[in-house]
């Protein structure tokens, strides 16, 4: 549906300013800038975890065991429970009908992203 206004009530005229100045630069830049800013947090995690996935794998052979995987992501939040990132590998060797207890980096920073990251900060 399209709309030809929109009113908004602020607290402020500070709150109506940044309510403003914000919807100004949504409508002259548009979503490509917001798709720019959303790949370049996700290209920056991807090559940190890529890098911490590579020092974990001493024998350069594209994955590492159960175990290790699980006490890495412990390590890099160890506010998680070594259970919940059990379970979280096992979703997802289940979901593609994995066999085996290896875990490659894309599995690694899969189940990193939804065990750690925290949706109402993510789009900051």
């Amino acid at each position: 549906e399209n709309y030809e206004s929109l009113d908004l009530v602020a607290n402020s005229a500070d709150v109506a300013n940044i309510w403003v100045t914000g919807l100004r630069y949504l409508i002259s830049y548009g979503k490509h800038t917001l798709d720019m800013i959303e790949s370049s947090h996700n290209t920056m995690r991807a090559s940190w975890l890529s890098s911490v996935f590579a020092a974990a794998d001493t024998k350069d052979v594209g994955h590492i065991s159960f175990h290790k995987a699980v006490q890495l992501v412990k390590n890099l939040n160890s506010g998680l429970k070594n259970s919940k990132i059990e379970l979280k590998f096992k979703e997802l060797h289940k979901a593609k009908e994995k066999i085996g207890t290896e875990v490659i980096k894309e599995e690694l920073a899969q189940v990193y992203h939804e065990l750690c990251t925290r949706p109402e900060i993510y789009f900051l």
